[in-house]
């Protein structure tokens, strides 16, 4: 579970990639660190990168995608991807 958010600056260019390069390292980590069938998962700012993560976590993952949890303010713009049974093969990197 990352739930790692950056200093934000209120600039939404600025802030979700600072959170994009944070999912980058909880990805990095997840490939290196999951066992096979483990689960993972990441907040991330909206602004348009998500379906990118996505896209690469179904690679890793049998399951992949978004949500929104009921305890997040609807006019946050974080959100979060879940991960669901880590595919363990010898090419992932």
């Amino acid at each position: 579970i990352c739930d790692a958010a950056p200093a934000t600056t209120g600039n939404k260019t600025v802030d979700t990639a600072r959170s994009a390069a944070l999912v980058d390292m909880a990805l990095y980590y997840a490939k290196i660190q999951l066992e096979a069938h483990g689960s993972f998962v990441v907040k991330i700012f909206q602004g348009g990168s998500e379906q990118q993560y996505l896209q690469q976590m179904r690679k890793l993952f049998k399951t992949a995608r978004a949500f929104k949890p009921e305890a997040c303010r609807s006019r946050s713009f974080e959100t979060y991807l879940l991960g669901l049974d880590f595919q363990n093969h010898p090419s992932v990197s």
